[in-house]
């Protein structure tokens, strides 16, 4: 199955508390990630999940070869969520 196959089967959803669950065990209360700023999809997922928008907007630059040995550089814009770890959902 394709990576497209696998939308909206809760995957993400599962991960995203999957490391939630392990910040509150590490006694972490806050919890925060980078997401592109043209990921709609994901950046929903996150809001949905109840996390919140910083408002700080960053450049996440990084390469990669592709199948010919060529060099990509990339730098993708995106924003910073966070998310208070008080209650979250087993």
């Amino acid at each position: 199955m394709s990576a497209a196959g696998h939308r909206s089967q809760g995957v993400g959803t599962t991960i995203i508390r999957a490391a939630e669950e392990l910040a509150l065990r590490r006694g972490h209360h806050r919890i925060g990630m980078g997401v592109g700023e043209d990921n709609s999809r994901a950046g929903a997922l996150y809001l949905r999940l109840g996390y919140q928008d910083t408002g700080c907007r960053y450049l996440d630059r990084y390469h990669y070869i592709d199948e010919r040995g060529s060099r990509h550089e990339v730098a993708d814009r995106c924003l910073f969520l966070v998310k208070e770890l008080r209650d979250v959902p087993g």
